[in-house]
């Protein structure tokens, strides 16, 4: 039993929860507050007592009628309308509204509830919270998208500025290595030295070309470095 009370008030209370957290107009329209002791007041325990429950019943009709009204009000001429809609009777209708002080009469026109305007006065202060807790929390978000945006864009440009010494350095060594070959096609066509080798063995000859090349390539290397670095000079580039 204990678990089915439990299991009962836990449903309760998420219905609860969800009825609060959900913004419905419906809802906001059907929705009062209701006191489980409502019916131990002792103007309600006298309604009982001379209308029994069928004067009870009239006595939430009516308070749910106030309740749907913009003004929380209802003329007491459409009383008659209720009773046909209701099923009760006009007399009965306006022996609760007139005689058992738990309704109020404005102007002999309309009848209004002081208990009920009181709940939905709260209530309506609660809604109004929560319109602006909400605006608060857009315009906080608002602001945060705007500080993340301006931070993407201060990586962005940053990200440029890395990236252009990058493209640069890129540009200046294609352009030496375009350079380099474009020289190199202009270079002057290396003729052997006329030597009589006639008279020489063959090991003479073959240490006489090695020690050629070797000076040769000797020369071309120093040649090399020095075309370098003039081209990295010219681009303010250092080669190693």
């Amino acid at each position: 039993m204990v678990g089915i009370i439990t299991d009962y008030l836990t449903h309760c209370k998420y219905t609860r929860i969800i009825k609060v957290n959900v913004k419905s107009t419906k809802k906001e329209t059907c929705y009062f507050s209701h006191d489980a002791n409502a019916k131990d007041d002792f103007k309600i325990m006298l309604l009982i007592e001379e209308l029994g429950l069928e004067g009870y019943g009239i006595f939430w009709v009516l308070i749910e009628t106030l309740r749907e009204q913009q003004n929380y009000k209802y003329p007491i001429k459409l009383l008659s309308v209720l009773a046909r809609k209701y099923n009760t009777t006009l007399v009965k209708l306006e022996v609760v509204v007139k005689n058992y002080h738990l309704f109020q009469i404005e102007d002999d026109c309309f009848f209004y509830s002081s208990s009920l305007n009181r709940r939905m006065q709260k209530m309506e202060e609660a809604i109004e919270q929560r319109v602006i807790a909400g605006k608060i929390s857009a315009a906080k978000r608002k602001q945060k998208q705007i500080e993340q945006l301006k931070q993407l864009e201060v990586n962005l440009s940053s990200s440029d500025s890395n990236e252009r010494p990058l493209n640069e350095c890129s540009a200046n060594a294609q352009q030496i290595k375009e350079n380099k070959i474009k020289e190199n096609k202009n270079k002057k066509i290396v003729y052997y030295p006329k030597i009589d080798l006639d008279n020489r063995n063959k090991e003479e000859k073959s240490e006489f070309w090695e020690n050629w090349n070797k000076s040769q390539v000797k020369k071309q290397i120093k040649t090399d470095r020095l075309e370098n670095l003039n081209i990295a000079s010219r681009d303010n580039q250092i080669f190693d």
